[in-house]
């Protein structure tokens, strides 16, 4: 009887499982047709914003760039660079579908759920990288972290693997301000 409740109980957790495996093969289809389309693209079909947000000290200045690409097929990619001092942070994230509204001049970023994909690296001045991707589901809601380091040019073989939804949120509003931050940009140009 305990071992009939056991595998009732666990039944649920493999379907999800096997969600989030099925979600993950989608996404890697979904990402080998961008990394394509994204070579096939010229530049008229991409917007590109630089900006400087000056500190108090001319040292802590930092660097600020979005790009948009539509890539057509309903999949696009907006690009956000930051650099300062000697740090640098890029972004990557991904859509389905496109993301923009009637107006052709005008991002619709509210549309969450055609967000599929966030790449983003983290380097310093120093030897360390930090590498992140973070999956979604077709709802938007994040549903695995993958994070792997790299030091002197060496990549650590060790992944840090979240699927906690507590956790995959806290990390997603982190990832969240940089988008918003090109989002305001390219929404100005």
């Amino acid at each position: 009887m305990k071992k009939l409740i056991l595998i009732l109980l666990g039944l649920p957790f493999v379907g999800l499982a096997q969600d989030i495996e099925n979600r993950m093969n989608d996404i890697k289809s979904m990402y080998k047709t961008s990394k394509s389309l994204h070579s096939d693209r010229t530049k008229s079909d991409c917007i590109n914003v630089n900006w400087e947000e000056k500190a108090a000290r001319p040292t802590e200045d930092y660097k600020q760039s979005a790009t948009y690409c539509n890539y057509g097929e309903g999949y696009s990619r907006l690009t956000f660079e930051m650099s300062w001092w000697e740090t640098r942070v890029t972004g990557e994230y991904y859509f389905y579908q496109d993301i923009f509204t009637d107006d052709a001049n005008v991002l619709d970023f509210n549309q969450k759920d055609n967000l599929y994909f966030i790449y983003f690296v983290f380097s310093d001045s120093g030897p360390e990288r930090k590498k992140v991707r973070l999956y979604f589901n077709e709802d938007g809601d994040p549903i695995k972290l993958i994070s792997r380091g790299e030091y002197y040019g060496e990549e650590d073989t060790r992944e840090v693997i979240i699927y906690n939804k507590e956790d995959l949120l806290e990390v997603t509003v982190d990832l969240f301000h940089y988008l918003q931050e090109a989002q305001i940009a390219l929404i100005k140009r």
